[in-house]
Order: structure tokens, then C-alpha cells, then sequence
């Protein structure tokens, strides 16, 4: 409740400072100058915009919810999810939306803030968290479009450079180590405090736990185009006194219940407002890869995740729940349930359905993301405890001498009991209980070879990803697992790729507005702005 009321607040203020910002739009400089209007903006008030828009921004996350959940097969069967990310559609409209809105607002307004607070000792506290969320939206940047303006980007007020260079990758992340070791290091309980915060409401101490979290959710993307070096950052941060995420530790930020289209509304969660959709019945369909993984290993988060609906509303959340009984009525039961092939939409194989009395169900038999996760108040959850137990679990068997007590079983049982409790934060009607955890561990031990508990952890991972697609894409792409046939292997018609692409490409406008860093980045990669060319740190 405390963080809503915080959001509510927050809108009233920066709606403020915006009608400020709008207020001279005249020469008369001295007529319409007001001597109680501030001139500059509270880094403090810029912290909470920014921290919406990490979750709150919709443009931002469209092409995660189009290309990314369908690139990894988590869901598919929507036309968007299918169009974009199940028959490899390159739009460049998509791509520009996350460039765009990064780069010329929360970037923007980050830069604002470590240029106004970068000399100012008594404001050490909102340019060290400043520096933080700039390399947690870099991250964003360079893992979708690989080589970017880093170093001179967000330079244009302050030093007239508005065709900033492309940084190679390899470069930025080792930036990226150093920004984020000094920015946990800078931290201090006695200087200024944070009193924008809606993530951690000034608690300093989560700060640098997600400042180390950040760096090795970092560290971890290396492990097979620099394992040594992956291994040195991986083994420093272990050694942080600060230490990582735990339990109670997750960052996340609970929205308001809206609908809007806006585009500068930032208090709902963008995801789920792409989820929910336009249109009055959402179509946010289970693709077979995940639905399958979680029925063969009897995963009890299966029917909490998805669930089958009639279309018998115009609202999304008075429709009917149709789960239970179709379990019941059809001749499957379960087998009924029919979730949708990679790059095939929701028409398409229709499912064999059944009927009970006069009524035929088979549309209804597809399952559909919990109406739960399209509600505009649904958290958005950046990183967690469970993810940093999984991680741990990786690292520990990569690297056993790791400053770590726990073992790679104690590290993956945590991390799957975490991701699963982690449901409690959605309006999902049904929450996994100690017991099931506990059997469903039992069902499905780690195995005992390092391949088999790589691909046991990166599935978890992925599964634990469905809210955050971004995040499940990088990983994916920087684990293998799992292992995914692209949609030409299930039948599928495809547009421009036969292979699931590993990278978005750059907007269009850069040709225009920066040609000398696009055509120099474009030439490290042969000479073509090709989506299937690896980036970086994504190696074979």
C-alpha cells in the first residue's frame, strides 16, 4: 500500500514539474519568469519516474512481450506473439521502441541527475543508485542490440554530442563491472537520503545487494566467451561484504490498477497492459514448450500460470474459468488442454476439444496466461532472490572455490522454492504450498553430471522469466537452455529467418541521424545489420 500511495504522489508531482517545464513558451523572458518556480527538478523526483519506467513503460517492453516470449517459446498464438516472435517478422517499428524510449527518456533523465550530483558530496546516495539503474538499462540496450552508444551517450545538453560513437560490447560490460563496484562502494548510511525510492524506500543496505546482484546476473553472461574473466568477476563479488540478494530482497514495484494507453502513463505494468491487449478477450496463449515441460515434470505451477477461459465477457477478469471443468468433463481430462505450437497462431491445429450436452468447447481449451498477470496493479519484478539462488547454484558448479558455504542442491532447491513462492505476489487465485514444493523437488532431483544440472538450473531460470521475457531471452541466448527448435521444425511458415534470431537490429533512424557509429558498428558484424549475428558475449 505504501508504495501505491507513493506512486499516486509521485504522478501528482511530476505532472507538476512537467506544466513547469511547458510554462515559457514566449521571448518575453522577464514577463514570464515566476520567482517561486524551481528552476531544476529533485534528483529525488527523477529517481521515482525513472523506477515507473522500468516497469511502467509499455513501448519500452513491446517488443519483449512480441519477439522475446515467442523467440524462447514461452507463450504464442496471439497474432502479435506469433507475427513477430513465432514467424520472425523484422518490423522495424518494433525495434526502435526500447532505443527510443531508453535512450531519450530514462537514460536522459539519468544523466540529468549524475551530472547535477556528480560533485556534490551530500548527494553521494542518488548518484551512486543513479549510476546503478543507468547500467541496469544499458544492459537492457546492449544485450538486444549488442554493439551501442555507451560511453558518449546522453551527451547532447551537456556537451553538444548528438552522434555519440558505438561502443564495442566487450568494452561496456567491463564498464559496466567497474560502475556498478563503485556505485555499492559510494553507498553510505550517513549521507543523503533517498526519499524517492519507491523499490527499496531508501534502505541503502537492499541498494548494494542489487548493486552486486546486478553486477553478477553481468558476470554470468560471460561464462562462455570469457569464462576466466566471468570466474575473476564472479569470484570478487562474492567476496562483497554486502552480499546478494536473499530473501525479502526482491526489487520489484507494485502498479496501480489502470488501463491507459498513453504513452507517458508509467504508474500501471506495461507488460501486463501488452498482455491484456486492445482488444475485449486477451488472446495470451502457452506455447507447447513450456506448457509441456511443466505437465511432464507435474510442475504444481502449471495451473497456476495458465488457465482456460470462455468468452463469455467483455471484461478479461469476469470471464469465466473454465479449467476446472474442463479437467473434469473432457474424455483427456488434462491431455485436453492444448497449448500452441512455435510460430502457429491460436486458429491454427485446432485443438480436438469436446462436448458436454449441446455445447462444444475448443477454443476454450487453450490455456492462457492467469487473468492475474494482466492486471494493471501486477508487480513487475526486475530481479529476485530466486534468481540469485539459481545463479549461485551455476557459479558454484562452474566454480566450486567460490567464496560460498552452500552447495550447487542447496542453491537450486532455494531458487526453485523462491521462484515458485514468488507467485504470492500476483492476484493468481491459488499459491504453490510447501508440500508441493517439496514433492515436486523430490520428482525431478538434479541430475548428477554438470550438463544435466546446467540444463536443470537455465530451465528454472526460464520458467522463473516468464514475467521478465528481456531477461529470459538473455539467458537463453547465454546458457542454451533450453534447447529450442525454431519454428521451421514444427512446420511453421516463417518470414525473414529460419533460425530463432539472437538479436534485434538497430532502428532505421540511425542511418540518418548517426551514420558514422551505425555503419562502423554495422561493419564489426560483416557489413550487414543482421539479426542472426551473435552479439558479443553469445557464443557457440
Amino acid at each position: 500500500m505504501k508504495r501505491i500511495l507513493n506512486i499516486k504522489w509521485m504522478h501528482s508531482l511530476l505532472l507538476s514539474v512537467l506544466l513547469m517545464g511547458f510554462s515559457s513558451c514566449i521571448d518575453y523572458e522577464d514577463f514570464n519568469k515566476n520567482p517561486v518556480v524551481a528552476t531544476t527538478i529533485d534528483p529525488n523526483s527523477q529517481l521515482s519516474y525513472i523506477q515507473l519506467c522500468m516497469g511502467g513503460d509499455w513501448l519500452m517492453e513491446q517488443p519483449f512481450a512480441y519477439y522475446y516470449s515467442g523467440f524462447v517459446q514461452q507463450l504464442q498464438g496471439d497474432w502479435s506473439a506469433t507475427h513477430f516472435g513465432g514467424e520472425y517478422l523484422i518490423d522495424d517499428a518494433q525495434f526502435q521502441q526500447p532505443w527510443e524510449r531508453i535512450y531519450t527518456c530514462h537514460l536522459k533523465n539519468l544523466a540529468d541527475i549524475l551530472w547535477r550530483t556528480e560533485a556534490d558530496v551530500e548527494q553521494k546516495n542518488i548518484n551512486a543508485v543513479a549510476r546503478i539503474l543507468k547500467c541496469y538499462f544499458f544492459l537492457i540496450l546492449t544485450d538486444m542490440y549488442g554493439d551501442i552508444p555507451y560511453f558518449e551517450a546522453e551527451q547532447g545538453y551537456i556537451t553538444g554530442n548528438v552522434t555519440p560513437k558505438f561502443d564495442e560490447q566487450e568494452l561496456i560490460y567491463k564498464d559496466m563491472h567497474k560502475e556498478l563496484l563503485e556505485a555499492e562502494e559510494q553507498l553510505d548510511e550517513k549521507a543523503d537520503k533517498l526519499i524517492g525510492d519507491i523499490i527499496y524506500s531508501g534502505d541503502l543496505k537492499k541498494w548494494r545487494k542489487f548493486a552486486n546482484t546486478l553486477n553478477f546476473r553481468i558476470a554470468m553472461r560471460l561464462v562462455k566467451v570469457a569464462p576466466e574473466l566471468a570466474e575473476e568477476w564472479v569470484t570478487a563479488i562474492c567476496n562483497i561484504e554486502s552480499g546478494l540478494l536473499g530473501v525479502g530482497d526482491d526489487a520489484l514495484i507494485h502498479y496501480m490498477d489502470l488501463l491507459d494507453w498513453d504513452e507517458t502513463e508509467f504508474r500501471r505494468n506495461g507488460l501486463a497492459q501488452l498482455w491484456r491487449s486492445r482488444e475485449n478477450a486477451p488472446m495470451c496463449y502457452f506455447c507447447t514448450t513450456m506448457w509441456d515441460k511443466l505437465k511432464t515434470t507435474n510442475d504444481p505451477r502449471l495451473l497456476i500460470l495458465g488457465r482456460c477461459y470462455a468468452e463469455d465477457s467483455t471484461d478479461p477478469f469476469l470471464r469465466t474459468d473454465l479449467t476446472d471443468f474442463i479437467i473434469e468433463k473432457a474424455p483427456k481430462q488434462l491431455e485436453s488442454i492444448e497449448a500452441i505450437k512455435p510460430g502457429f497462431y491460436w486458429w491454427d491445429n485446432w485443438p480436438a476439444g469436446f462436448m458436454d450436452g449441446d455445447t462444444y468447447y475448443g477454443k476454450e481449451c487453450r490455456p492462457q496466461l492467469n487473468k492475474g498477470f494482466i492486471k494493471g496493479d501486477s508487480p513487475a519484478i526486475f530481479m529476485s532472490y530466486a534468481e540469485t539462488e539459481l545463479l549461485l547454484a551455476e557459479a558454484k558448479l562452474r566454480w566450486p572455490a567460490i567464496n560460498d558455504s552452500k552447495t550447487v542442491e542447496t542453491h537450486y532447491s532455494n531458487g526453485v522454492k523462491a521462484a515458485m513462492g514468488l507467485l504470492k505476489n500476483f492476484d493468481l487465485g491459488e499459491e504453490v504450498s510447501n508440500t508441493e514444493m517439496a514433492s515436486y523437488l523430490s520428482r525431478n532431483p538434479l541430475p548428477s553430471d554438470k550438463d544435466g544440472q546446467l540444463q536443470f538450473i537455465n530451465e528454472q531460470l526460464w520458467i522463473l522469466h516468464l514475467i521478465n521475457p528481456s531477461e529470459a531471452y538473455s539467458n537463453w541466448r547465454r546458457s542454451g537452455y533450453p534447447v529450442l527448435k525454431p519454428s521451421t521444425e514444427y512446420g511453421a511458415a516463417v518470414k525473414d529467418s529460419r533460425t530463432i534470431p539472437r538479436r534485434l537490429k538497430y532502428p532505421l533512424f540511425e542511418q540518418t541521424y548517426n551514420p558514422t557509429g551505425y555503419y562502423e558498428a554495422v561493419g564489426r558484424m560483416g557489413g550487414e545489420d543482421n539479426w542472426n549475428c551473435r552479439i558479443w558475449w553469445d557464443k557457440e
